[in-house]
């Protein structure tokens, strides 16, 4: 990757969006990346946390505890793409790793017919990825593809950020 990457021009790629709202919002035919670890845990808070108590992500992982995965790998769980993003909490996600699950994700795509995907902002909260650098790989590995990629910028990129904040959104 190069280091010096500070603006992506998305006017090349026909099939990349930026949208500036919850990841939550996202039409129903759309797939849904988000990344968790490679021993299957995720923290309750952010993205990960919304996203198991919207789509019981962590009783669907149940089903895969006794495979041994690894950093790069993904796992389909109903709408939801889990990208390994790394080894466990205490790793820290490297460029590298993301553009391996990229890569996959980008296969598994092509497999299951998916052709409208939805990104947040992987790695950049937390992790403390640089946007731009993530924005790139997505470009470089889907910006050939007729998948439509929206990237989606929201919430859980305020390290302070806490799952009961947003709620009242899951509530049934």
């Amino acid at each position: 990757t190069n280091d010096n990457i500070t603006n992506i021009d998305l006017s090349k790629y026909r099939n990349i969006k930026l949208i500036e709202e919850n990841l939550l919002n996202v039409p129903i035919f759309y797939k849904v990346a988000q990344a968790i670890n490679s021993d299957l845990t995720f923290s309750p808070k952010g993205l990960t946390g919304l996203m198991d108590k919207y789509f019981n992500i962590g009783n669907q992982l149940l089903d895969y505890i006794n495979v041994e995965w690894e950093v790069g790998d993904v796992i389909p769980t109903g709408p939801v793409y889990n990208l390994l993003t790394k080894n466990n909490k205490d790793d820290c996600v490297t460029y590298e790793n993301l553009r391996i699950c990229f890569e996959n994700l980008r296969e598994l795509c092509y497999r299951d017919k998916t052709k409208f995907l939805a990104i947040p902002k992987i790695g950049c909260g937390r992790d403390k990825l640089e946007f731009a650098k993530v924005l790139y790989l997505i470009c470089d590995v889907f910006g050939n593809t007729d998948i439509q990629v929206c990237v989606f910028g929201d919430y859980t990129n305020d390290l302070d950020y806490d799952v009961d904040y947003l709620g009242c959104l899951l509530q049934d």
